[in-house]
């Protein structure tokens, strides 16, 4: 079925997004809405890890509410730690069920395939997981974000950063032939980048302090404050 509406075109096999968006705005401004169709025409491909949260978001109602509502409870964990209504243990058990909501939906976008017939790519599950971890956030950013994404293009564009990848990495080829000399702390979670971060800060600088948090993913102070927190304080503090 043709698409009829601009959002209709961010449900579709991501392969189709440039025929049908053309041919709505085709019909559009046959039917005398030149200015909507034009709009339509501008309309920009979404990235694979967009479309990939479309997709989730359009057909994993149940599996999106779970991870809405583990993200409102540890916001409420966390300010219940804050106000010294809760321990520690509160907001790690937050940060595990916030976490096995986010891993239930990571592994249905593992399912999805890209226009070429592949699986996502890791990186591409990587930017999947962190949209829909910030998406998970206090009703009010929640609503904010949610605006600012439905706008044309924003879905897009959002992704753009990591399509200069190519270019960070020439920039960064130049920056490091002067390495930092000050104290630089490189924190990874076992479960993610692991010892990445210790090896990719000794390539610009030259006192790297290298840990590894274990059991733990993306979001260090969510899911293991305990360690993460002591770490940045004595380091800020020279010990």
């Amino acid at each position: 079925m043709p698409a009829t509406e601009p959002s209709h075109l961010y449900g579709l096999p991501l392969e189709r997004f440039t025929d049908e968006r053309n041919a709505l705005a085709k019909r559009l401004r046959q039917d005398g809405r030149r200015e909507e169709g034009a709009e339509v025409a501008k309309l920009r491909k979404p990235s694979v890890a967009a479309w990939a949260v479309n997709q989730l978001v359009r057909t994993q109602k149940r599996d999106v509410d779970a991870l809405l509502a583990a993200g409102d409870a540890l916001q409420k964990a966390q300010d219940d730690v804050l106000g010294g209504r809760a321990d520690a243990g509160a907001l790690r058990r937050a940060a595990d069920a916030e976490r096995a909501a986010l891993d239930a939906l990571t592994a249905a976008a593992r399912g999805l395939l890209s226009s070429e017939g592949h699986e996502l790519a890791p990186a591409k599950l990587e930017q999947v997981s962190e949209t829909l971890h910030a998406a998970a956030i206090d009703e009010q950013a929640r609503n904010h974000y949610a605006a600012l994404y439905a706008r044309p293009h924003a879905m897009h564009d959002a992704f753009e950063q990591f399509a200069a990848f190519t270019q960070d990495a020439k920039d960064n080829a130049v920056l490091s032939q002067t390495k930092l000399s000050m104290p630089v702390l490189a924190i990874g979670g076992e479960k993610a980048f692991g010892a990445y971060p210790g090896a990719f800060m000794r390539a610009v600088a030259t006192d790297v302090r290298e840990v590894v948090i274990p059991k733990t993913g993306h979001w260090l102070l969510d899911e293991n404050p305990d360690v993460t927190v002591p770490l940045v304080r004595d380091f800020i503090d020279g010990r």
